[in-house]
């Protein structure tokens, strides 16, 4: 199983001054703008679905080329800061304040004009970021910026994964999918207007979660409440308890993590409920991490996902291919490339990988004697991208870790997680 590294983006305000608070009202205002020029339209829009990223390709300010984008629900719209000086687009400074790590400083722009197959958006605020640590930029999937919510939030947004297509439209009756989808309300976050939803964990157990079609994982909860509200809730028999390594989101900002775990939980969205499905959970330290957890494409792929803005309804239509785990298959660690080097990310305790002594952080030499630093950058994009898979044993594999000046070589043997 592959250890996936998630980037989020949040975009937040702090601030102490009053002067500031007028201030960031303001950019907030000029952040959620986004006007479409169309009226009763519909437009289907092919897009390319790489590391679990919605990618599609956007017109900027009537220029002839067009440029790759997220398709991101859980975020302001983005433009690089280089593709906004190559089109003369001007930026103005804001600063951000980070509780942790003192003021952040980012810039934002007005884009005149965004295409996105026949729909066109005017007026449209971004933030400036590099996007560097959002993905792997030696892998060729830089994107030149995010389609966010600010924008999309404009009608409604339909995604199809099987044909690899989404629709834009103003009008839910123009589209088929919605009768028998599972219908879920949601809310939105001020100025990005991200959607939220709440969804029950065993019935018993309320959960806000982002919507966020810019994650490209299955389901995180996060608890940053010191009663660990969620974690409590669920028997100890449900839980799978790891050692974790922290994250680092785009703006550099790290994280560590008190608690890493796998919760095996029903899940209730809408009216309907999913049985022992394996949720990803976390208890972060700082304040950056005040969110309860996030709702990602790899879960969304099992469906037709409508989200109509105008109505603030989910829809949810599940395809023929459906499958919502109710197990995971493991070595007791996951592993994922940190520039050219293979790092352990996650150990379970108590599986057999813990209990000999591998440890999170720690550098794999070879994984059935495919020795890591024979790879070149191909081999690790392939990997990257799921066209490869360094464990073709399947059952089993043979993996060396560097230890200090030593490499001790481990012998693990697949199981369930979770006794069934």
């Amino acid at each position: 199983m592959r250890y996936i590294i998630f980037s989020i983006i949040i975009f937040s305000l702090f601030i102490f001054e009053s002067c500031q608070i007028t201030q960031t009202v303001r950019i907030g205002k000029v952040m959620s703008k986004a006007k479409v020029c169309n009226s009763d339209y519909y437009s289907t829009i092919p897009f390319e679905f790489t590391s679990g990223h919605i990618v599609i390709m956007s017109n900027i300010n009537g220029q002839n080329k067009k440029y790759k984008f997220f398709l991101d629900t859980g975020a302001p719209t983005v433009i690089t800061a280089s593709l906004a000086d190559s089109l003369k687009i001007t930026r103005k400074r804001m600063f951000s304040k980070d509780e942790d790590s003192g003021p952040i400083q980012n810039t934002f722009c007005i884009i005149n004009s965004v295409q996105i197959g026949a729909i066109k958006y005017k007026k449209v605020g971004a933030i400036n970021i590099d996007l560097n640590r959002m993905v792997n930029s030696r892998c060729n999937q830089m994107p030149d910026g995010i389609i966010g919510s600010n924008v999309l939030s404009n009608g409604i947004l339909q995604i199809d994964f099987d044909k690899k297509n989404l629709v834009l439209t103003d009008k839910i009756g123009k589209l088929s999918y919605i009768d028998k989808a599972i219908k879920i309300k949601f809310n939105t976050v001020p100025f990005t207007k991200t959607p939220i939803i709440t969804i029950l964990i065993n019935d018993t157990i309320p959960v806000n979660l982002v919507f966020d079609t810019g994650f490209n994982g299955f389901i995180t909860l996060n608890d940053y409440r010191n009663d660990s509200t969620i974690y409590k809730g669920i028997n100890e028999k449900k839980r799978a308890d790891a050692l974790g390594i922290g994250y680092s989101d785009i703006y550099g900002k790290t994280d560590s993590v008190d608690l890493f775990s796998i919760l095996r939980c029903n899940l209730t969205l809408g009216d309907t409920t999913f049985i022992n499905v394996p949720l990803t959970y976390g208890k972060y330290k700082n304040v950056s991490s005040r969110k309860q957890g996030s709702i990602g494409n790899i879960f969304m792929k099992n469906f037709i996902v409508t989200i109509d803005w105008n109505e603030k309804y989910i829809y949810l239509f599940p395809t023929e291919k459906i499958r919502i785990p109710d197990n995971l298959n493991t070595f007791g660690i996951n592993y994922g490339f940190v520039g050219n080097q293979l790092i352990i990310g996650t150990v379970y305790k108590n599986s057999e990988a813990y209990k000999i002594g591998i440890l999170p952080g720690d550098t794999i030499y070879s994984i059935n004697n495919i020795v890591i630093s024979s790879l070149n950058d191909s081999d690790i994009c392939d990997y990257y991208n799921g066209k490869i898979d360094l464990n073709d044993n399947g059952e089993d594999i043979f993996i060396k870790i560097i230890k200090g000046d030593s490499i001790v070589q481990y012998y693990l043997k697949e199981y369930k997680l979770f006794n069934e």
